[in-house]
C-alpha cells in the first residue's frame, strides 16, 4: 500500500511503500508498477520501481488540455487567471514545498485548474509551459487583463521560434 506521494519537480511524481524492504512491500511496488505500465498513458515517459518506492516520470505536454478552458476568476497576483476544468487526466497535486521563482508567463496546474503567472511570483503548481503573451499589463488603466472571468481560453502548443518571434507581428 503506498503510504505518501510526493512530487518530483514537475514531471514526476514519487510514491513511497514505507521503509521495510522485504517481499511483501516490494510486491506492492511491482503491483502498481505493472497496472501503471499495463493502462499505457500516453503521458506517462518512464516507470521505476525500487525495494520500496515507485517512481512515475510523466510528460504533460503530451497530454491534451481540454479544448475550452473557462477562467473562474483572477487574482492571488494581479491579472491571474484560473481557468478549469481540468480533465481527471491532467490533474495534479500543488508542489510539497513552493519554488521561490516563478517566471512571469509560466503556465501551470493543480487539481482542476491551470494557470498563468503575470509576474514573476513564488509558487506552488506545477509548471508545464510559458506563454509569449502579456496576460496583464499594468500600464493599461483601462482592462489591463488579457483573460478575464468567464472567458473562455483554448491552449494552443507553440514551437521555440513561434514563442520568439510572437511578439514581433
Amino acid at each position: 500500500m503506498i503510504k505518501n506521494i510526493s512530487n518530483l519537480g514537475d514531471a514526476a511524481v514519487y510514491c513511497d511503500f514505507g521503509i521495510e524492504v522485504n517481499k511483501s512491500v516490494n510486491s506492492e511496488v511491482i503491483k502498481y508498477f505493472k497496472a501503471l505500465k499495463k493502462e499505457n498513458f500516453e503521458s506517462i515517459n518512464n516507470l521505476t520501481p525500487s525495494y520500496n518506492k515507485l517512481i512515475v516520470s510523466y510528460d504533460l505536454r503530451k497530454t491534451n488540455f481540454k479544448e475550452i478552458n473557462f477562467c473562474y476568476m483572477t487574482g492571488f497576483i494581479a491579472g491571474m487567471p484560473f481557468l478549469g476544468d481540468l480533465d481527471e487526466n491532467m490533474r495534479v497535486p500543488r508542489l510539497e514545498t513552493p519554488r521561490v521563482k516563478v517566471p512571469k508567463g509560466s503556465v501551470a496546474l493543480t487539481e482542476q485548474f491551470a494557470n498563468i503567472y503575470t509576474f514573476e511570483s513564488p509558487g506552488g503548481w506545477n509548471i508545464i509551459g510559458n506563454t509569449p503573451l502579456d496576460v496583464f499589463d499594468n500600464s493599461k488603466e483601462v482592462e489591463p487583463n488579457l483573460i478575464n472571468p468567464g472567458d473562455t481560453v483554448v491552449f494552443k502548443q507553440i514551437n521555440i521560434e513561434e514563442y520568439n518571434s510572437y511578439n514581433e507581428k
